[in-house]
């Protein structure tokens, strides 16, 4: 039998688990014995970046596939991660590892027996311990207790995205994941290149349309150039027939204006000598 993983070892992977990285006092941690009062802030501060949906956890199987193959190896000789008794790691991880375990098929658990064998020991173990509810240990992970002969190897194992245990939680999610076998856990479905071309391809015209825009668009304080048209305007040409002084002010005064129309018209003007004596008067139509 092959050397173990070193207590260094196990804790870089506890610690990547839990997605934490860890300075020597959380390693230290890690091994506390759990005596009759468990810490169970402390759990839930070492457990706050856990991953939670399943689909995330089958998503990311690579991942927790790698770091429980070396807890696998330590977990061979002994019940639990500090040797013979609970310590605060497998509380932790516990918690932590909930929806990884549900996500995974019976090949990843058999294949990870020693940490199959330690999460079903622990999640009928922590019942007795009154876990807070926030912590979702109510729900309990099935395991198959026929074991395949052989075993799986964990070398052999695909990512388990695509495969039930993602699909019976998100299909859509799933249909969208790359196939089983992908290099990384954390690889992205296929690039529909002839999809992204004409993206590229919009983008360019509205960046183009947007700088012709732009170039058209005369300057701040700039005079712009109009074609006069005269159809813009109603002209009515009048005759005044009477100029009267406002009852009311001096320098106004009251012009009735014939129009042609059924009635004169009358219209307020301010007093001026250029146009008092005409008696053609351009008036605007209303």
């Amino acid at each position: 039998m092959g050397r173990g993983p070193s207590r260094d070892e196990i804790a870089e992977a506890v610690a990547k688990c839990l997605f934490l990285k860890p300075s020597q006092q959380d390693k230290s941690k890690f091994f506390e014995h759990v005596g009759p009062t468990v810490d169970w802030e402390g759990v839930r501060h070492y457990t706050r970046q856990a991953v939670r949906s399943r689909v995330s956890a089958a998503t990311l199987s690579s991942h927790f596939t790698a770091q429980l193959a070396v807890l696998d190896a330590a977990l061979e000789p002994q019940l639990f991660l500090g040797g013979a008794g609970l310590c605060f790691s497998d509380l932790a991880l516990y918690i932590a590892l909930n929806a990884c375990f549900a996500a995974f098929d019976d090949e990843h658990k058999w294949a990870l027996c020693n940490a199959s064998r330690w999460y079903d020991l622990l999640q009928h173990r922590v019942k007795d311990l009154n876990p807070p509810e926030d912590l979702r240990c109510a729900t309990l992970v099935s395991f198959a207790y026929d074991a395949p002969d052989p075993l799986p190897a964990v070398a052999s194992l695909a990512p388990l995205i695509g495969a039930a245990a993602a699909s019976s939680s998100a299909p859509a999610a799933a249909a969208a994941a790359p196939a089983a076998g992908g290099k990384d856990a954390g690889e992205r479905p296929p690039v529909d290149e002839a999809a992204r071309a004409a993206s590229k391809a919009k983008k360019e015209a509205e960046k183009k349309d947007k700088a012709a825009k732009k170039e058209a668009a005369p300057a701040p304080g700039a005079v712009v150039e109009r074609a006069v048209d005269i159809s813009w305007l109603d002209i009515r040409v009048g005759v005044i027939i009477a100029a009267e002084a406002h009852p009311d002010s001096d320098k106004l005064y009251i012009e009735t204006i014939d129009l042609g129309e059924e009635a004169p018209r009358q219209v307020r003007r301010s007093f001026s000598p250029f146009h008092s004596h005409r008696p053609i008067h351009t008036v605007p139509f209303t």
